[in-house]
């Protein structure tokens, strides 16, 4: 099995994964386009990828036009989503499909994860913070306000978590 070409970032992750272009790569390899595209999670891409951005230009290796492209990785930077959520909208499955207006804020500005991100339908959960020692701090989650949110294989564990609380307490 080839996990270049897996939809997903890592062998050992479930979070959305994009294709990027990473022109620090593209350097380091001798120019060659090729070595310079892979796949990276979404995570990785906005807490730590300098100079984010979408290029429509460029082909990505799965035939369509438009990659996001990066000059590789430097420090931790502050990650959050927008719109807020409320408590009643917690442990509920969501599709970003339906939520076109869901941005990724890095550092103060909106990044280009929040446009392709709405282009495929990834689930995701809402999480109240304040019971959030109840995950596990590996778990790769975003800020948003007084919620976590969590996507696809994390979502669905965040949704078993939540499941069993409010069994518990109800």
């Amino acid at each position: 099995m080839d996990l270049r070409l897996s939809r997903f970032g890592y062998f050992r992750t479930s979070l959305p994964g994009e294709w990027i272009m990473d022109f620090a790569e593209f350097e380091r390899r001798g120019n060659d386009w090729d070595k310079a595209k892979y796949r990276v999670d979404i995570t990785t891409l906005l807490r730590r990828a300098e100079r984010l951005q979408f290029n429509e230009k460029i082909p990505n290796p799965d035939g369509e036009m438009g990659i996001l492209t990066v000059n590789g990785y430097g420090r931790y930077k502050k990650v959050w989503i927008i719109p807020t959520f409320t408590d009643d909208q917690c442990g509920i499955p969501y599709c970003t499909s339906d939520f076109s207006d869901m941005l990724f804020i890095q550092e103060e500005h909106k990044t280009s994860v929040s446009h392709v991100m709405t282009l495929k339908n990834h689930i995701f959960i809402v999480f109240p913070k304040s019971i959030s020692y109840e995950l596990d701090w590996r778990l790769p989650v975003f800020d948003c306000g007084r919620h976590l949110i969590g996507f696809d294989g994390t979502a669905l564990m965040m949704y078993e978590i939540y499941d069993n609380i409010k069994r518990i307490f109800n």
